[in-house]
């Protein structure tokens, strides 16, 4: 958010001549992600999904668990004919709110998470397997293939897996950081501005 209010900035002193002061903050960044939850107007109802046991906003737009893990899927209610006819979900086209996602949770724990993810995205709908084993997400051959997760041997240390970048920029690619080096005693309390002397 800092870079894009600078862009912003610089955009903004290349049409008038003035510059601008910029204020950034991760609290900044937070306060902007969450500013739909936080309006508050006459007839506002707060029925926003909340708390450790939110799966989803919605029976079409939410985890479920499978007999082997979970699985996210996310579809508009445009699209329940076409997910009635995937094996294993015939009949919920007529079901809405509680109803269809009773029907979803039970029918859903009936195979396994890759069995819905094939099914389901064989449909055209959007449909993930939930990965909360972090080493099992870096290892993820998808993950690593886009970048995402890289594994770079660093001096005195060997392999270290982290992340990648994230953006995918069209005319501005993206490249991973510098690869962590390892300090000396006396260079780390230089680095601090601590004297030994």
């Amino acid at each position: 958010m800092g870079a894009y209010g600078v862009a912003l900035a610089l955009l903004h002193r290349r049409s008038t001549g003035k510059g601008q002061h910029i204020d950034s903050a991760l609290a900044y960044t937070a306060m902007t992600l969450q500013s739909p939850y936080m309006q508050m107007y006459q007839g506002k109802t707060w029925d926003e999904p909340k708390g450790i046991d939110a799966m989803g906003v919605g029976p079409l737009d939410r985890a479920y668990e499978a007999n082997d893990g979970w699985v996210y899927i996310h579809a508009d209610v445009s699209d329940l004919a076409r997910i009635s006819n995937i094996e294993g979900l015939s009949g919920i086209e007529s079901l809405v709110g509680g109803a269809l996602r009773a029907s979803m949770e039970e029918r859903l724990q009936g195979s396994s998470v890759d069995t819905w993810v094939g099914r389901l995205t064989e449909a055209g709908v959007s449909a993930q397997k939930v990965i909360t084993d972090v080493k099992e997400l870096m290892g993820n051959p998808w993950v690593v293939s886009h970048g995402l997760s890289l594994t770079r041997e660093h001096d005195e240390i060997g392999p270290v897996t982290t992340c990648g970048p994230s953006p995918r920029l069209s005319r501005t690619p993206v490249r991973a950081g510098a690869r962590a080096r390892v300090l000396s005693q006396g260079q780390m309390l230089k680095r601090y501005w601590i004297n030994m002397a």
